[in-house]
């Protein structure tokens, strides 16, 4: 089993030494890593890492969980990087605790790092969007959780002409891997290609007045009444948070989320989207998707 990774590239270099420099550097030499250049232990002990983090770092948190996540990368383990709008997915080929970083190491400030194989995969729509994601935390380096199967195609999909022809043996990829490959805005764009099919037009105007509570207003065609759709990536969404959208007897709320948590507040005219009943939609309706959703779905056997 391997272990997926997400790392931001945001070194302090020597003076002289640009961004684009260090990203350079770092594909030459075939390398990813991070700074902390007072850190010159290599240890599989994590007490020991601690130790010295805490004596050259004190009180700076931030410094061992980094070190110890490159500590804890394995061989084969999958590492995503994005530099200038791109985005790369990277195979570790040798451990941390075996790196001996040199003069160049330091003036580029990657100290700490592991080998790896460089493939890129171009733009943010072919990322899964878990990984695009968990870019936003502050955190340099970090663990990405259930997108496995998924990154382990993209690699075998994009590294065809990879080093060694490695290939990863990939199970099936269910429906599981779509929902957390498919980005927030295609999510959103998903619901509301399903609303427009169920006879709802969208205020295109409110769209960008939205808010955490909705993501727009749409009317049903035949002006009778008007629907508040909110779709939510891995949360619980309570109906009565938006029982006072209601103004009559007619709207409607349309609440999604993929961890499909409803608290249910018992009012007819709240309704509560299943993910079955999407994916129904997406398997009769091929033609309405864009391009990064249908990539998804072409990736994904339950389709």
């Amino acid at each position: 089993m391997s272990q997926i990774w997400r790392l931001n590239l945001k070194p302090e270099p020597d003076e002289g030494i640009a961004p684009q420099d260090v990203f350079a550097f770092c594909q030459k030499n075939e390398i990813l890593g991070v700074g902390w250049r007072e850190i010159t232990i290599r240890t599989d002990d994590y007490w020991a890492l601690k130790a010295e983090t805490d004596k050259t770092y004190p009180g700076d948190k931030g410094v061992l969980k980094a070190i110890n996540a490159m500590r804890e990368m394995a061989l084969d383990d999958l590492i995503y990087t994005r530099f200038d709008g791109t985005y790369y997915l990277c195979r570790v080929k040798s451990k941390w605790v075996d790196s001996k970083p040199t003069a160049d190491h330091y003036r580029h400030d990657i100290y700490n790092f592991v080998a790896v194989e460089w493939v890129s995969l171009g733009s943010e729509a072919n990322v899964p969007g878990r990984v695009v994601n968990s870019f936003g935390p502050s955190a340099t380096v970090q663990r990405v959780r259930d997108v496995e199967r998924i990154s382990k195609l993209l690699w075998n999909n994009f590294a065809t002409n990879g080093e060694d022809g490695f290939q990863y043996p990939v199970e099936p990829i269910g429906l599981d891997d779509f929902w957390q490959s498919i980005s927030s805005e295609d999510l959103e764009c998903l619901i509301m290609l399903y609303l427009q099919s169920k006879g709802y037009y969208i205020y295109s105007t409110t769209l960008k007045r939205s808010t955490e509570k909705i993501e727009c207003v749409m009317i049903k065609h035949d002006g009778s009444h008007r629907c508040f759709p909110q779709v939510k990536r891995e949360r619980a969404l309570y109906g009565q948070d938006y029982e006072n959208l209601l103004h009559n007897q007619q709207d409607k709320v349309y609440l999604f989320t993929t961890s499909q948590e409803y608290v249910k507040c018992g009012n007819a005219q709240i309704m509560y989207l299943s993910l079955r009943e999407i994916e129904d939609f997406v398997r009769t309706n091929l033609t309405l998707l864009p391009p990064p959703i249908l990539n998804w779905v072409t990736l994904c056997d339950a389709f």
